[in-house]
């Protein structure tokens, strides 16, 4: 959240950075007893709801907002305005630009671009597969979970098509 900064906002600024950081220090514990209670009700919208809540509160922006941007080291908010006029919202979008057009749009010196793209790489992505085996009763299903990270399916991907594991990993996956 931006703070405004003119002159009649700034006797507010200091108690507000603290409020807003009491807030947050709390709110962690806040939507996890909510996760652990709609757990035991097994309401599962609001369960997805509350659990989408803690997860842009722990990355500190909402999702599909160019402000996911700010996790990277480097990236600040004057960057990510500069990102979303050249149309890159997301961190996918980050991932399918070429370095140099990174450091131009950016103002910055190499090796920005490519640091940046590194930095994605490193970014820990993940496919969650769910499949019905069978129906056990009216509310009741075994179900398989599959939990894979998507670079091991690229290179399991790969394998399959008679390619190496080199040819992988110079790609970037996000997943968001």
């Amino acid at each position: 959240m931006e703070y405004p900064t003119g002159e009649a906002f700034q006797k507010y600024s200091s108690p507000f950075k603290q409020d807003k950081g009491f807030v947050f220090q709390h709110v962690h514990r806040l939507i996890r007893c909510l996760v652990d209670c709609l757990t035991e009700t097994k309401d599962a919208v609001t369960l997805k709801n509350a659990l989408a809540v803690a997860r842009c509160l722990s990355a500190k922006c909402w999702e599909n907002s160019p402000n996911q941007l700010r996790q990277l080291d480097g990236i600040g908010s004057v960057t990510v305005k500069k990102f979303a006029m050249a149309n890159i919202r997301t961190l996918s979008d980050l991932a399918a630009t070429e370095p140099h057009r990174i450091e131009m749009i950016a103002s910055r010196n190499p090796p920005f671009g490519a640091n940046i793209l590194k930095e994605l790489g490193n970014i820990p992505s993940f496919t969650i597969t769910v499949t019905q085996l069978k129906k056990v009763g009216k509310e009741e299903s075994v179900l398989r979970v599959s939990f894979m990270k998507i670079a091991d399916a690229a290179v399991q991907d790969c394998q399959q098509k008679g390619s190496s594991q080199s040819d992988v990993q110079g790609r970037h996956w996000v997943h968001e």
